[in-house]
């Protein structure tokens, strides 16, 4: 730990110095500089796994909305709420036809 000054070891000191007081080991460097470069480099591969995934999954859904088959779009609107005639309005199909597709 860092040797404080004898004026300082009587409580006479704001926290926010000592939170802020930087710690050195034997070659200079701030003590927990190697766990932040890990920390930095774990960050660095999770961002890059993110960026890289993302654009994947935005074409995966994309694909997924293009290819639905129409049964399925009307589950989905119905799960969304909408009722068979605004279901069969939206899609431009008869309203037996998504009775067929919900039952």
């Amino acid at each position: 730990m860092c040797q404080l000054p004898h004026r300082y070891k009587n409580g006479n000191i704001s926290a926010t110095f000592l939170a802020t007081r930087t710690h050195t080991g034997n070659n200079g460097r701030k003590r927990g500089s190697q766990s932040l470069r890990r920390a930095s480099k774990a960050m660095t591969i999770s961002a890059f796994l993110f960026w890289g995934f993302l654009p994947l999954l935005l074409i995966i859904a994309v694909v997924d909305l293009a290819t639905m088959s129409q049964a399925r779009r009307v589950r989905m609107l119905r799960r969304c709420g909408m009722t068979q005639s605004a279901i069969a309005d939206r899609l431009q199909i008869s309203r037996y036809r998504v009775r067929q597709a919900l039952a």
